[in-house]
């Protein structure tokens, strides 16, 4: 008897909300641009490695640019482009053809 194997499911830009855009504390020397986006993260166990980030010394930023976790996390030039990279990095930029990311600010 043959099991059918699951398949993952796909993730989809609603599995990123919400997307956080961050200004790069060391302007882009650890983190590969002055920007970074997150999106649909745990905050309860992405918090404390991001906590070390924000507040720690370069040794904590490196180890934490270096972690799993930094692997989905977008980073660019800008808020746009570390948003689109975000969406490339999880695999959801698919979703985006002809839509244009008009980012809001506020005061």
């Amino acid at each position: 008897m043959k099991t059918k194997s699951k398949k993952a499911k796909k993730k989809t830009i609603n599995d990123l909300y919400p997307i956080i855009v961050h200004q790069s504390r060391y302007s882009g020397v650890y983190e590969g641009g002055k920007w970074f986006a997150t999106g649909g993260v745990d905050f309860d166990e992405f918090d404390d490695r991001m906590r070390e980030y924000l507040h720690g010394d370069d040794t904590d930023a490196v180890d934490f640019w270096y972690s799993a976790e930094a692997n989905v996390i977008g980073v660019g030039d800008d808020p746009q482009s570390a948003v689109v990279d975000l969406l490339v990095r999880n695999g959801v930029d698919d979703e985006l053809e002809g839509v244009e990311i008009t980012p809001t600010y506020r005061d």
